[in-house]
């Protein structure tokens, strides 16, 4: 038997105690306390190179007494902040929250998104959200994008980057993303990861419901996609029978606030994911959302 576990998060500002009911025949042994970062990023768009960001200004020395945005992420941005966050915790998780490809700049998109899918592999992500551009180019496609292979619908772009594109080592997740003949699900619907400290912790993800309505719909003609919530609590029972510590939802479905970018706590949130947030089991101990950027 396992020890009990309470388990703090930290990162996205946000640290929790928790404790796995599991305990031996002689009675509960006392709390194994493990520290987890959760590191997230969502809507990464095949972003290889720093872009713009304009919430914050900086002199343009091309321009004098004028301002530009400040250039910032990329991988290799990302890459520093990973390393740093992993050299002071090594229970650090780094996960997706949807939107990692498509709608690309041409670094990525040209080659068919294989470098963002390969660099994020490098990267160490081990779980995202499904996004609602992920379907772009199709099921097949996104499968490839899943699993590698050359087999592609666009042959003038696949596998130039890499001459086998091997595939995404973490695990797209679409717990409300099935096919219409058989209920099955096309990606998995939750993972579990151990860190090395023992901790596991269960992610369940889902994309928007209206997927269809924003995509190819023959791309996607073969799926439904079912409501959010529901899906994500069909799931909670299957990961509590098998003991994680905590278990936190992707989901790529965002909203809006008035409070400026860098606000804790924001008390302003409004959208379509707020009525979802409010119907997920209580269970689950934090939400990680997209789309909205």
């Amino acid at each position: 038997m396992k020890q009990q576990r309470s388990l703090g998060f930290l990162g996205l500002s946000l640290t929790l105690s928790l404790a796995a009911c599991t305990q031996m025949h002689s009675g509960p042994l006392p709390p194994q306390e493990v520290n987890v970062t959760l590191l997230a990023l969502n809507d990464f768009h095949g972003n290889l190179e720093p872009t713009s960001f304009n919430a914050v200004q900086v002199p343009d020395p091309a321009n004098p007494g004028k301002t530009k945005g400040l250039l910032a992420g990329g991988v290799e941005a990302i890459g520093g902040q990973l390393a740093e966050a992993r050299a002071q915790n090594r229970n650090t998780i780094f996960v997706g929250g949807g939107d990692l490809i498509g709608a690309s700049p041409v670094t990525s998109s040209l080659l068919r998104d294989e470098p963002s899918v390969i660099a994020l592999s490098k990267l160490g992500m081990k779980v995202s959200a499904l996004g609602n551009h992920e379907f772009d180019q199709g099921l097949k496609e996104l499968l490839r994008m899943q699993n590698g292979g050359c087999d592609s619908n666009a042959p003038d772009k696949a596998c130039k980057f890499e001459p086998n594109y091997p595939g995404a080592s973490f695990k797209w997740l679409g717990a409300n993303v099935v096919y219409k003949a058989n209920g099955q699900t096309p990606f998995a619907p939750y993972f579990i990861e151990t860190t090395p400290d023992g901790a596991r912790i269960g992610f369940i993800g889902a994309v928007l419901k209206e997927t269809p309505t924003i995509v190819s719909p023959s791309g996607v003609a073969d799926l439904n996609f079912l409501d959010e919530a529901e899906s994500i609590n069909r799931y909670v029972p299957e990961l509590q029978k098998q003991n994680v510590d905590a278990i936190v939802v992707l989901i790529h479905q965002g909203g809006e606030a008035k409070d400026k970018y860098d606000t804790v706590g924001c008390k302003t949130l409004t959208g379509d994911i707020v009525p979802i947030a409010k119907k997920i089991d209580p269970a689950v101990v934090a939400i990680i959302s997209g789309h909205t950027h």
